[in-house]
């Protein structure tokens, strides 16, 4: 079933990875995804979801003429819905291929295998039998179509329950579920689908493939086994190299997958039954909608499965903490401006102008006294990049810092009553220092 178009370039990644033991979702080759199954409120509902891909199926039955050739026997119809909401590919109210595939396959293995008590289902003999169908819903499509749909069914059948009926000469009589419990369907196996995707010519096998891996598979095996080791269906699709003993190595396994498949088929149906039977109330579908996920198309959000040796690890990033101050050696010292939305700058304040001499200047404030009293306070300044003046403002300039405080011995003054000329005058202030 090859709906979706692979690239060559998809198919060379998958087959890359297959031939080093690697699949995209991280299982092993013979690794079956997660089976859910969920039954709804009225009987003969049921969801079934296999990973990524999800059915939906629901069984009805009604009053009809049996056929000439099998009189005493009820009928039994399939009938599979491929929508766009399963997948871009399908269109709403023609067949393609996958879906005449799904309902030929799943008729023929159902009615041939006798797994289904049709003689059940006759209410008069060659007049009125029970005409049971089941409608199949794919919401969403991931690979292995035939597998999904095949429990689903199944689930819905053993799940389903039909009128009780009184016959009385010629009339016959319907009893309401108020009048007479439902009588449920007779099943006397489980036939599930297996589904295999062959890669390099049969040297490599993949047990239940996604939709990616189908396309890019040489070919395909579909077995439709039940629990006592039966073959009950068989299709071959695409072209591989195959013995004999080839394929019975690979019943021997589809046998067993199998068993495990009716096992938790099983269990689902005795939850629900012994649920019902307490009158507790029973949930439906909700269990099954989880709001964190979307049912798309999963080949746009396919995840790769990582290796349990890595599943440790945590994301670490080198990051590096800016605050604004001086670092732990006291020289350097930033600061971060926003400049815009997202957007920002690292302002650096260091201690040495770039020529190599260490930084003389401080910044001035407009009032000297304030200036001085704070440098008596603080008992030593700080040295700080220069801040830009304006041109009629006067800057004063000092000796560096040093440890021991000293007066200073010259000051020089840049006045001047325009900005063209400025007349600067050096004055001894303590000539008994010289």
């Amino acid at each position: 079933m090859r709906e979706f178009p692979v690239s060559n370039l998809e198919k060379t990644f998958v087959l890359s990875g297959i031939l080093q033991n690697k699949r995209l979702d991280g299982r092993r080759f013979h690794e079956f995804r997660k089976l859910e199954i969920n039954f709804g409120k009225e009987w003969g509902s049921c969801m079934v979801s296999l990973g990524e891909t999800k059915v939906l199926a629901q069984v009805s039955c009604s009053i009809e003429r049996p056929k000439a050739t099998r009189a005493n026997e009820g009928l039994l119809f399939i009938n599979t819905e491929l929508s766009p909401m399963a997948s871009p590919q399908f269109e709403t109210g023609r067949q393609t291929d996958t879906s005449v595939l799904v309902n030929r396959f799943l008729d023929k293995c159902f009615k041939e295998s006798k797994c289904i008590d049709l003689e059940s289902l006759c209410i008069v003999a060659e007049e009125k039998v029970w005409n049971v169908r089941v409608d199949l819903n794919v919401l969403n499509y991931d690979g292995n179509l035939l597998g999904c749909s095949s429990i689903a069914a199944l689930a819905a059948l053993a799940h389903f329950r039909h009128p009780d009926v009184t016959s009385t000469g010629d009339q016959i009589i319907i009893h309401t579920p108020a009048e007479k419990d439902p009588i449920p369907m007779t099943i006397l196996h489980y036939p599930v689908t297996i589904s295999y995707a062959v890669f390099n010519g049969g040297e490599q096998i993949i047990l239940d493939p996604t939709s990616i891996e189908e396309g890019g598979a040489s070919a395909q095996i579909i077995l439709a086994v039940n629990s006592y080791r039966e073959i009950c269906g068989l299709h071959l699709e695409g072209a591989a190299l195959a013995n004999p003993s080839f394929l019975l190595a690979l019943t021997r396994q589809a046998a067993e997958t199998a068993a495990v498949l009716v096992n938790k088929l099983r269990a689902a149906l005795e939850q629900d039954a012994q649920l019902r039977s307490e009158g507790s109330t029973v949930a439906g579908f909700t269990e099954c909608i989880h709001l964190d996920t979307v049912l798309a198309l999963s080949q746009d959000r396919q995840k790769l499965g990582s290796a349990a040796d890595f599943a440790h690890l945590t994301s670490r990033t080198d990051r590096m903490d800016l605050q604004d101050g001086e670092d732990s050696s006291g020289g350097t010292r930033v600061k971060v401006e926003k400049v815009g939305p997202g957007i920002a700058d690292l302002i650096t304040k260091l201690e040495f102008d770039p020529s190599g001499v260490k930084n003389q200047w401080m910044s001035s404030s407009s009032d000297d006294e304030s200036s001085g009293d704070d440098e008596t306070k603080q008992g030593e300044t700080e040295t700080t990049q220069s801040t830009r003046s304006e041109p009629m403002e006067d800057v004063v300039i000092v000796e560096p810092e040093n440890k021991t405080k000293s007066k200073p011995k010259h000051e020089i003054y840049l006045s001047g009553d325009s900005e063209e000329e400025d007349t600067v005058m050096l004055t001894d202030l303590n000539p008994v220092d010289k």
